[in-house]
């Protein structure tokens, strides 16, 4: 990373729900709530489809939030705000949003069951333009559950 005191909140100016037929998924995921998480109001939310259980991939590779920003970056780290505890994603990035997830490359970050609140997640400088959020656990909530996300902010320079 550089310096520290250019690191900024980065415009996002679209999100939209992703859940590929070719791994698995039906092709929607809650599509019209996907920009709650942009939206600046933590009230209005986007979450996934209800899961039986915490680990998604069981039944296909997972579902993802694609974010568009307004102009490339480099990415310092995303911030999330979710009510869900416990729940996992992969963070890929890549110069535009890809139709499949083979397109976004490796990902480039993985997280370890992201506590309810707001939880940050290091990007490590990955540059680009597009950045996915592909849940693989929904939380620990039991029964028929899903991950949910109030507000999403990226940070860089």
């Amino acid at each position: 990373g550089g310096d520290p005191s250019e690191v900024v909140a980065l415009p996002i100016v679209g999100a939209q729900a992703s859940d590929p037929p070719d791994l698995g998924g039906d092709g929607r995921e809650n599509d019209a709530d996907a920009p709650n998480a942009i939206d600046g109001d933590p009230a209005t939310t986007w979450r996934t489809e209800g899961y039986n259980d915490r680990d998604i991939t069981l039944l296909k590779e997972g579902v993802g939030l694609v974010l568009t920003l307004e102009q490339a970056a480099t990415l310092d780290r995303l911030e999330i705000d979710s009510p869900t505890n416990g729940w996992r994603a992969r963070i890929y990035v890549a110069a535009s949003p890809a139709p499949d997830l083979a397109g976004w490359g490796e990902p480039v970050a993985v997280t370890e069951g992201i506590p309810a609140g707001t939880g940050s997640i290091d990007l490590d400088d990955a540059e680009g333009t597009a950045v996915l959020v592909w849940i693989v656990d929904r939380g620990d909530a039991p029964g028929r559950a899903a991950a949910e996300i109030s507000e999403i902010r990226a940070f860089g320079s």
